[in-house]
């Protein structure tokens, strides 16, 4: 529980509703973090297959680059879901390391709901995008590669709710003075030692 200063909480429903969606946001990051290890599974699987196939058998898959690929595809962009859950994105700190502690919170916020409205607006072109492939099929797997494009708006728009949610925790937290948000409690030691000086 980061950057409590008081030993009684202010705003209790305030704080209350960090906590829920400080939960909500690790079980997005849980949900995200399952399926991404699944299509990495299924990724090296078809790999494995496809060099046995290829090399030991002389009978090469004519599919499994491109399940490969599209396996690929989906997996980065739900991994970058789970970096930013985890507060691990890359992140140029030292810019604003010399502000005092309420400058820097002031433009973390404006980080936060920057990267969100960014994130949600490619999340929207990319969702009117799949009109435009939907019914074009793959050459080998035959599938629709609606279902390819459809990880662009999923991943922007589940990584632009988890930097809402940490907008919100952000912003209630000037109130509460307490921080749940995953961002907050990985941020490196440095950063928190000034922080903690500056409080």
């Amino acid at each position: 529980m980061y950057g409590a200063r008081d030993s009684v909480a202010a705003y209790p429903g305030l704080q209350l509703a960090q906590q829920a969606l400080a939960r909500a946001a690790a079980a997005l990051g849980v949900l995200m973090a399952g399926t991404a290890a699944v299509l990495l599974l299924a990724m090296s699987a078809i790999l494995f297959a496809q060099v046995i196939y290829r090399y030991l058998l002389q009978l090469p898959l004519p599919w499994s680059e491109e399940a490969a690929r599209f396996c690929l595809i989906w997996f980065a962009m739900l991994a970058s879901c789970v970096a930013g859950q985890q507060g691990v994105h890359f992140s140029i700190r030292w810019c604003v390391n010399w502000l005092p502690a309420p400058q820097r919170e002031i433009v973390r916020i404006a980080v936060l709901a920057f990267g969100a409205a960014v994130l949600a607006f490619v999340a929207w072109k990319a969702t009117l995008y799949l009109a435009v492939v939907d019914g074009f099929t793959a050459t080998a797997t035959q599938l629709n590669m609606f279902w390819v494009y459809l990880a662009i708006p999923v991943g922007c728009g589940a990584l632009a709710a988890i930097q809402l949610l940490e907008l919100f925790d952000a912003v209630t937290g000037l109130a509460t003075h307490r921080h749940y948000g995953r961002w907050r409690l990985v941020e490196d030691t440095a950063f928190l030692q000034l922080v903690e000086e500056d409080e």
